[in-house]
């Protein structure tokens, strides 16, 4: 069937269900917000609200961290007796214990050294306490040595040098 002369031809059915402006094209009218949007997550003052952290949240993840890290050493030298990489684990526990420490603080360590210091005390530890756990686990398999005897004979200087990574990088990555 074709158009008659001199009419238009019918609209296509697309055009007529859709509008030619779809949302977000148009901005609403000059006046209309009182503040542009990304204003609304800043306080009155100006400054951005509180995260919702706390020192006792970021303590609590902190130590979290710290205990897993001590799991972890322990089952590498005591369970497994491997020494090999035990100073990258002791900078992995630094680091996950500045970092949890970092995550639970939000906004409530204001002062720069509060958080450095309290992760170097959690990696520190973690670590410390390692070392006593795998001296136990060594005098429950019928070791007879002290702990500064058996640790010095056994590990040497990768007690010390695993303590120092530690902090070290807890207190770098905690800034």
């Amino acid at each position: 069937m074709e158009p008659r002369r001199g009419s238009r031809p019918a609209p296509r059915y697309d055009l007529l269900v859709s509008d030619p402006i779809e949302p977000g094209d148009r901005r609403p009218p000059a006046g209309q917000l009182d503040r542009a949007p990304g204003e609304r997550y800043v306080a009155e003052d100006g400054h951005a609200p509180p995260d919702g952290g706390s020192a006792a949240r970021a303590v609590a993840w902190g130590a979290a961290a710290a205990v897993a890290g001590t799991a972890v050493l322990v089952a590498l030298a005591a369970v497994l007796a491997l020494s090999v990489g035990l100073v990258v684990v002791a900078a992995a526990v630094g680091r996950a214990a500045g970092l949890a420490l970092r995550a639970g603080a939000g906004a409530s360590f204001e002062r720069p050294g509060r958080r450095g210091s309290a992760a170097v005390a959690l990696s520190v530890g973690a670590v410390a306490v390692a070392q006593v756990l795998i001296w136990v686990y060594a005098r429950s398999e019928g070791g007879a040595l002290g702990i500064v005897e058996y640790l010095a004979q056994t590990y040497g200087a990768l007690v010390p040098l695993e303590l120092a990574v530690a902090a070290i990088v807890a207190a770098w990555t905690a800034r």
